[in-house]
């Protein structure tokens, strides 16, 4: 397996920026340790991951090749030696040389000793199992823990008188479940005869919407008849209304035609008052000279008469 570390890029060379990629090895994805040069396509893997794929597998895993065999790249550490890696214990985080790292992950505190779950301490692996100075704390907490043992049992009576009551309880609750069901199976059958009903009702009302239609469509038929009717009575009635015109314009050209012959009437029975009362002037005038004519006439006749 490689190196699970960060590389310390601080100094921005561009090199080391650009072979990054080629530092890592395919099989753990991480910085080569002790790496070996395949034989078979020049690829690099760690020599852990070559000793274990090399058990399992007799291809090789970057070109497929059988029987592939490898060996140690001192170029490829030349290469890594020109890179710093950073300690991947954060307590630590130091940057350390590459040809320096692996000394380095043997004697890193953080990464070398762990603390006693008692006491917290900090001790090497190596001596983690030999430490025994913690003992009195692990007293003090047995004896806490007989404490909460006695406290979960008082707790374990008082859950078994719950359990008891529970127990009751459930047994009720299986009465009631039992006379549930029971209204449950009465409900179900009521809701069966319901949906007959309803089944019913609803055929009933597919038959009277059916009715509804039919009906529906001989009344269009009556509606449309009657449209007709009365289109062709608003058609009558405008020719009424037009011949009504026309007899209002004539109308009022015969009223224009009467009023002026009356006007004519009136002026000839002015005009036959007038001549009436020359004609009867006319005729007195006349009687008068005929009077006068006779009495002449008397007076000629008797005066014929003396001779």
């Amino acid at each position: 397996m490689g190196f699970d570390a960060e590389i310390d890029n601080s100094e921005r060379n561009s090199v080391v920026e650009n072979l990054k990629d080629e530092i890592q090895c395919s099989i753990c994805c991480s910085i080569f340790e002790e790496p070996m040069k395949l034989d078979c396509c020049d690829g690099h893997i760690c020599k852990k991951c070559f000793e274990s794929v090399k058990k399992k597998f007799q291809n090789c895993p970057l070109c497929r090749k059988a029987n592939f065999t490898a060996k140690f790249s001192r170029l490829m550490v030349t290469v890594l030696s020109q890179y710093k890696l950073f300690c991947p214990a954060e307590e630590c985080n130091e940057s350390v040389l590459y040809v320096n790292f692996a000394q380095h992950k043997k004697t890193c505190p953080a990464l070398n000793k762990k603390p006693c779950p008692s006491c917290k301490k900090l001790y090497w692996h190596k001596d983690f199992a030999d430490h025994f100075l913690c003992f009195e704390d692990i007293i003090k907490k047995a004896q806490a823990d007989q404490k909460k043992l006695k406290d979960l049992e008082t707790k374990n009576k008082s859950l078994k008188q719950s359990k008891e009551s529970l127990s009751q309880n459930n047994k009720n609750l299986i009465a009631l479940k039992t006379e549930h069901e029971n209204k449950i199976a009465e409900l179900e059958q009521f809701i069966a005869e319901d949906s007959k009903k309803i089944k019913n009702q609803k055929n009933n009302l597919s038959f009277l919407n059916k009715k509804i239609s039919e009906n529906a469509q001989k009344e269009q038929k009556k509606q449309k008849v009657w449209e007709n009717k009365l289109n062709s009575a608003i058609s009558e009635s405008q020719k009424f209304l037009q011949q009504a015109e026309y007899n209002e314009s004539r109308y009022s050209m015969l009223h224009a035609i009467v009023h002026e012959m009356t006007d004519k009437a009136e002026r000839m029975k002015s005009d036959k008052a007038f001549l009436e009362s020359e004609l009867n002037a006319a005729n007195n005038e006349i009687i008068n000279l005929t009077e006068k004519l006779m009495a002449n006439q008397n007076k000629s006749s008797g005066f014929f008469g003396l001779f």
